[in-house]
């Protein structure tokens, strides 16, 4: 499903909107089939040791992607031209960020580590999630950076999956993936606006 909403809409239908809602469509189809229930738990961080150094993890994937950009970046890929390619150039880009700081990480969340804790660890399931982020890094970075870019990715859900397993801590889990999604969306409009 993520693989095949990325490919039709970034490559196909060249809309990043296209390529979340048919993602995040494809993902609701599928737990509702499931029937599967998002089960955060008591609204409460269970596990502060491990909460803290991963939030601040994902908190630094924006000022690293900003950091890195002028030698990560595809040649001649501005992050204005890229962004106004994918349909979010102007207010489109400030709903989008709204809508993929909050509700995108409750739902990646719910469909890729939900049954965290009810069965051995599924990391083949991580490193699919973290997979499908390298067809959207492809159309920004060079290939060279799509490697440490997909190691960041599968070691965050592995981190989020063991949030939830370990300490049963799902909250922890969406807080810190949204803090990682803003963080991210923010140096993107950084990088946009020069």
């Amino acid at each position: 499903m993520p693989y095949a909403g990325v490919l039709a809409g970034l490559y196909w239908l060249q809309s990043a909107w296209a390529a979340l809602l048919l993602y995040h469509c494809g993902m609701a189809a599928f737990l509702l089939a499931e029937r599967r229930k998002p089960l955060f738990g008591a609204l409460k961080i269970n596990a502060p040791g491990f909460f803290w150094p991963a939030l601040a993890s994902c908190l630094l994937s924006g000022p690293v992607l900003f950091l890195l950009w002028p030698q990560a970046k595809l040649p001649g890929a501005g992050m204005a031209d890229i962004l106004v390619r994918f349909g979010l150039g102007g207010w489109p880009f400030l709903l989008f960020a709204v809508y993929y700081s909050t509700a995108h990480p409750v739902l990646e969340e719910i469909f890729w580590r939900q049954d965290a804790g009810h069965e051995a660890p599924r990391y083949a399931e991580d490193l699919a999630f973290a997979g499908y982020h390298l067809l959207v890094l492809w159309l920004f970075l060079k290939p060279a950076f799509l490697v440490p870019a997909f190691v960041f990715l599968a070691a965050a859900g592995m981190a989020w999956r063991r949030m939830a397993a370990e300490h049963g801590d799902r909250l922890a889990a969406v807080i810190t993936h949204a803090a990682g999604d803003v963080s991210t969306i923010a140096a993107a409009a950084l990088l946009a606006n020069g």
